[in-house]
C-alpha cells in the first residue's frame, strides 16, 4: 500500500506508458508549479512491492524501459506499478507485462 490519498493530494498529472520496440516509454509528468526543474525518481515495482528498476529524471523526461531489472535480467509476465515520486509528491500507475508468443 502507498499511503492514503486526499483530494489535496490528487492530481492530474499522469505518467505516461506507451509501447514501444525497446519495451515501453515511460514519460515523466510534472507534479506542480512548485517542482519544476527538481529531479524525482521514476521507478517499476513488482506487485510485492520489491524495487525492480529505477531512474533520476526531469519532469517531461521520457525513459525508455527494456523490460530489465536493474541487474539486467528480463522481468518476468505480470503486473508492475510504475512510480513517480518529486518534491514530496507521487503518481503510480499499474503496467501489465504480457508474454509475446
Amino acid at each position: 500500500m502507498w499511503g492514503v490519498r486526499t483530494e489535496e493530494d490528487q492530481t492530474e498529472a499522469e505518467i505516461g506508458l506507451e509501447r514501444s520496440e525497446a519495451g515501453w516509454t515511460l514519460a515523466v509528468p510534472e507534479l506542480g508549479v512548485t517542482s519544476r526543474g527538481e529531479a524525482g525518481t521514476l521507478s517499476v515495482y513488482d506487485l510485492a512491492g520489491r524495487l525492480v528498476r529505477s531512474w533520476e529524471v526531469q519532469p517531461g523526461d521520457a525513459v525508455e524501459w527494456d523490460g530489465a531489472t536493474g541487474s539486467g535480467v528480463e522481468a518476468a509476465p505480470g503486473c508492475y506499478f510504475v512510480r513517480y515520486e518529486q518534491c514530496g509528491r507521487a503518481v503510480t500507475r499499474r503496467l501489465v507485462v504480457i508474454e509475446e508468443q
